[in-house]
């Protein structure tokens, strides 16, 4: 910083970093120090009408070292206007432009030439200035962040003209626009999806309407990834259909202005990348059922980043116990199922989308990775492996996001795994579900078909979403009265007695409902359709995965990201479940519980490993034919998961939580804060079932609706 009134540049031949504010000669001054400069920062906030500054250029400028320029001029003024229009001011290597303007007018811009390739562009002006970005010289950007003010009213022609312009490829064209090796850097499907984000997001600021619009130019970022081939294994193929969905929601409690900069989160995710190859690549298939990731260094599989800005406070959001159904329409939130581009076949392998709450407040990360490519062990080491590399960048501390900590080898586990003493068939006889034509098909198209079926198979307009909180001091109540009853010192877990609670009252919900809601002659085609039994049968059957790492003596294992899981199932009979909830009863549940998860041997694993490929369409078997069976749920356990350890560099999350996901009969435990402490349950299912849970009076008694 510097007051310039008596600043004699030729004092400072070496200076390489200069910040100016409230003079009416500042850019004259710049000028002279343009050989050296790494670094401008120019500030003028007048608000008169008079001219701030009339500059002759009577030759070319140019600053020749300059990586960082920003010019925030917020003053309704004509701020410049040089009277040689030939001159140009010249940035060879600029890297960094940020431009802030209230009026119609850029000077700067208009006589700046740039280069080629740049970093990041940051313009928040009206309308006309985004017109000059085109004639600077520019046709390679990484990020291009434009906030144009517009008249509020959007029948207005101008405004409606405006916006087709600024969201049509044929603007673009004939502009002749940002262009990369003759393609346009935005393509039809992005134009579209911003236009639709423009026509929902647009806020009332006085008398104008602020649009705002990122455009992630995907392949100017050259990632040190080399080409290959990862065979996927039969594990991978049960949860193709999905994606792993949670939403970090962060509240800015430091009142940072570059609070989770989307500029900063893309350089460490793309940072991370290169040690993911697999999130870079194509998902293939190569037999019937059978699928492998393509990573081909010239052509990369890009993860989707969008960023949504929502007139909605974080602590509005926070007051709504961070439920995402009060989140605006158009936020943009990721699908939990793998259907992105499936009649394209350009599925990705990842998804990321922001959603900035006013005032920036605080902003809601939702993240989304294919299940094909891992496990929620895998998930979770990915997300805090980004997270850390946020936090150095942000710190201009050293990136190390352990390149040697992840393998994506598929022989690895199956190295690991040895081979069964029996036969699989023994094993399997409790999880074997028949096939069918329709299970069949679905290992004939392509996955991204496959997920698209699959969802239109569970879809219905009844299911819902609900979220539950059991404190520390009830689950040690809970724990307590069931050691008291089981007393052999058995070991009793958190997950054994948040499924064995759930069992109980999900189980007596159902029968209520199925008291409640008598089936139709479209249920009982369905029923017909789908295998499913017309008589009830006589156990409830909960099924869940279990991670393999730590039961299998494999140091690589550890390292492992994919799917090593394998499932378990606890069978209760359904007459033990319609008696009351007792304390014994609940003892009972949770010990059957632990019995499932300690079943899981050496010889378990190696069986269902092995047994799990033995037919193609096994895997989807269970999700097409036994998901409309009531008396049957899935159930997943995040709780040991460093969710609220993810700090990207602005402090950990307020909330974590799964999101859109709309398969029914679904459960996931997940953890809390810290300062918080005990467990949230997600549940999704049909909205009577929801209710009747709410109202089971164990169930209330222990846990506490979130929403």
């Amino acid at each position: 910083m510097c007051a310039p009134g008596s600043v004699n540049p030729k004092l400072f031949t070496k200076l390489t970093s200069l910040s100016i504010r409230f003079s009416a000669d500042i850019f004259s001054l710049a000028v002279s120090f343009a050989p050296t400069l790494k670094k401008l920062q120019l500030y003028n906030v007048s608000t008169d009408n008079e001219s701030l500054e009339s500059i002759d250029l009577q030759s070319d400028v140019e600053f020749a070292e300059l990586k960082y320029l920003l010019i925030n001029y917020r003053t309704t003024s004509h701020i410049l206007s040089s009277t040689n229009t030939a001159a140009k001011l010249k940035f060879p290597q600029l890297e960094y432009l940020s431009l802030y303007f209230w009026n119609s007018y850029c000077p700067i811009l208009a006589h700046a030439q740039l280069p080629a390739k740049m970093r990041k562009i940051d313009i928040e002006s009206c309308s006309p200035v985004l017109n000059l970005l085109f004639s600077t010289g520019v046709s390679q950007v990484q990020t291009l962040l434009v906030t144009a003010l517009l008249h509020p009213d959007e029948n207005n022609p101008k405004t409606k003209k405006l916006l087709h312009r600024l969201f049509s490829p044929q603007f673009c064209l004939q502009t002749g626009g940002l262009r990369l090796d003759n393609t346009l850097v935005l393509a039809p499907d992005d134009l579209l999806n911003l236009n639709i984000t423009v026509l929902q997001i647009g806020m009332s600021m006085g008398p104008e309407m602020v649009v705002k619009f990122i455009a992630k130019l995907d392949a100017l970022r050259d990632l040190n990834v080399k080409s290959q081939v990862i065979e996927l294994a039969d594990e991978d193929l049960m949860p193709m259909f999905a994606y792993i969905p949670v939403v970090y929601s962060f509240k800015n409690t430091i009142n940072a202005s570059d609070f989770m900069s989307v500029n900063l989160l893309q350089q460490a995710l793309y940072a991370v990348l290169e040690e993911y190859p697999i999130l870079v690549g194509h998902l293939q298939q190569i037999a019937t059922g059978k699928c492998r990731v393509v990573i081909d260094s010239s052509n990369l599989n890009l993860p989707r980043f969008q960023e949504f800005s929502s007139s909605m406070h974080f602590d509005e959001f926070k007051e709504a116990n961070f439920n995402p159904n009060v989140l605006p329409k158009g936020a943009l939130l990721p699908d939990a199922f793998y259907t992105d581009g499936w009649l394209k076949g350009a599925s990705k392998p990842a998804v990321f989308s922001i959603t900035r709450f006013r005032d920036n407040s605080g902003v809601s990360l939702f993240a989304a990775v294919a299940h094909y490519v891992t496990d929620a062990n895998g998930y979770d080491k990915f997300m805090r492996q980004w997270a850390q590399a946020c936090h150095n960048f942000r710190g201009n501390a050293p990136v190390d996001v352990g390149a040697a900590q992840v393998t994506f080898d598929r022989k690895v586990m199956r190295n690991a795994i040895p081979l069964p003493q029996e036969p699989p068939i023994s094993t399997l006889q409790k999880l074997y579900v028949p096939g069918g034509l329709i299970s069949k098909f679905t290992t004939w198209v392509s996955p991204g078909f496959r997920g698209q079926l699959i969802k239109s198979i569970l879809a219905s307009d009844s299911i819902s979403a609900a979220c539950f909180y059991i404190s520390n001091d009830k689950m040690e109540q809970l724990r307590q009265t069931v050691r008291s009853i089981l007393k052999d010192n058995i070991r009793i877990s958190a997950h054994d007695l948040l499924l064995g609670s759930l069992i109980i009252a999900y189980a007596q919900s159902i029968i209520k409902h199925k008291e409640y809601a008598k089936p139709g002659w479209l249920e009982w085609l369905s029923s017909y359709i789908f295998h499913v039994p017309w008589k009830s049968p006589s156990h409830f059957t909960t099924l869940g995965p279990a991670d393999i790492r730590h039961r299998l003596e494999s140091a690589a294992l550890s390292k492992y990201i994919g799917n090593a899981i394998v499932a378990t199932m606890v069978l209760t009979p359904i007459e033990l479940l319609k008696m009351p909830a007792t304390p014994e009863l609940v003892a009972t549940i949770a010990h059957s519980v632990r019995q499932s998860t300690d079943a899981v041997t050496k010889e378990y694993i190696a069986q269902m490993s092995y047994g799990s490929g033995l037919e193609s369409d096994m895997p989807v078997r269970p999700l097409i034919y036994k998901s409309q069976v009531p008396e049957r749920l899935m159930c997943t356990n995040f709780t040991r998961f460093g969710f609220y350890q993810t700090d990207f560099g602005w402090g950990s999350a307020e909330f974590v939580g799964p999101i859109n996901y709309r398969l029914p009969k679904y459960a996931v435990f997940f953890p809390t804060r810290s300062d918080l402490g005990g467990y949230h349950v997600h549940i999704v299912d049909e909205t009577l079932t929801l209710d009747l849970l709410k109202n089971n009076e164990f169930w209330s008694r222990n846990f506490t609706v979130v929403y």
